[in-house]
């Protein structure tokens, strides 16, 4: 599948990277779009200390749930239009 990498500041591609293989209690998810935000700009600009590269930005997602594994509560179904909430909290 394609992606667009920073390869270093200022500096992308696109590229090819592998189909990810959901684990069980994942999801497998079809990104429909992304929201490129601040901290991805930052990072393209070389100006976030936190990023190493290459890297592949974008964490504000909405997305359709392809498949389902083992342990996923069963309210989420393939088909399903979903987004992502990227933080986690203790």
């Amino acid at each position: 599948m394609k992606a667009w990498q920073l390869l270093s500041p200022g500096v992308g591609r696109v590229v090819d990277v592998a189909e990810p293989e959901p684990q069980p209690g994942q999801v497998l998810l079809r990104i429909r779009r992304v929201g490129l935000c601040g901290s991805d700009l930052n990072s393209f600009l070389g100006r976030n200390p936190l990023v190493c590269y290459p890297r592949i930005p974008g964490h504000e997602i909405g997305a359709t749930i392809e498949a389902v594994t083992d342990g996923v509560p069963s309210e989420f179904h393939p088909g399903m239009d979903v987004t992502v909430i990227p933080y986690t909290a203790c």
